[in-house]
């Protein structure tokens, strides 16, 4: 059992170090694309709307780490029916908190203009960008956040750190992409 979690442990410090290695250096690029292409204020309104949603998060309040306590003995033990039944729990705990999340950045719309310092670019609807950067943002807690949970539980963060790379290369790479070749910011969003 402790080579088993040792194990874990290293090859969870392995491949969490490559997942911030790459989570660091694409958004570098894809913001120096941004500047390059579009401008400051296009970068400026997406890093707004980042630290907005940031902010969102703090809805879950810990509730994704009471998650992980509370599976350790019945994974322990080996009592997977009690484990599917804290699941279940979890998957509705985290749709609820990621419909709270959606209604708050639904009802902060209004203030969105407000909240950005300068005009938005031209040609930009602030509300619908704010929207897909909501969207994109509630998406992981209706289907995934709760999965999150189960892998860490059995001490299997490296299994998350290289879906996590493998779905952020792929994402950045074709936001990349996009932004290349349409030079429209709604299209990268």
């Amino acid at each position: 059992m402790q080579e088993t979690r040792s194990k874990n442990a290293s090859r969870n410090m392995k491949f969490g170090l490559i997942n911030k290695t790459v989570s660091l250096a694409l958004p570098f690029i894809s913001r120096t694309l941004i500047l390059y292409l579009l401008g400051t204020e296009y970068l400026g309104i997406g890093t707004l709307f980042s630290s907005i949603l940031s902010f969102l998060s703090l809805v879950e309040l810990g509730i994704g780490s009471a998650i992980v306590f509370s599976m350790y003995e019945p994974i322990a033990i080996g009592d997977n029916e009690r484990v599917s039944a804290l699941l279940r729990y979890y998957r509705r705990l985290y749709r609820l908190i990621g419909g709270v999340m959606l209604i708050i950045g639904t009802a902060l719309l209004p203030a969105v203009p407000y909240l950005i310092k300068k005009d938005a670019p031209e040609g930009i609807n602030v509300y619908i960008l704010f929207y897909i950067y909501l969207v994109n943002s509630v998406i992981s807690y209706f289907f995934a956040g709760y999965r999150h949970s189960l892998l860490t539980a059995h001490q299997r963060n490296d299994i998350t750190s290289k879906i996590t790379m493998v779905v952020s290369i792929t994402v950045q790479a074709l936001q990349i992409a996009a932004l290349y070749a349409t030079r429209n910011f709604y299209v990268y969003a």
